[in-house]
């Protein structure tokens, strides 16, 4: 797989009988677990949901946020996110 998730799950998600699509924010990749956490928990501390995984074959650490229903509600929250944690993020869809 793309991501192999290592936190829990952090909530509902979508699923495609909900919505058309689910979106989410990927907010910045890491070198390491620890960098992402502290990221992460902020991220938490203001009311988003957030979870972190590793890109296959990089190492990376990948933190995201999400799920969203609409492109534009997951646009609005990666607005907020890049102005909270100083990071361009961007609006995916998985």
């Amino acid at each position: 797989g793309y991501l192999t998730r290592t936190t829990p799950d952090v909530g509902p998600v979508a699923t495609s009988k909900q919505v058309d699509g689910v979106f989410w924010i990927q907010v910045a990749a890491y070198r390491t677990l620890e960098g992402g956490q502290s990221v992460k928990a902020q991220l938490e501390s203001e009311g988003f949901s957030a979870e972190l995984g590793t890109r296959a074959g990089s190492g990376l650490v990948i933190l995201f946020a999400g799920p969203y229903a609409s492109r534009g509600a997951a646009s609005n929250a990666s607005r907020r996110i890049d102005q909270l944690v100083h990071v361009r993020s961007k609006v995916t869809e998985r």
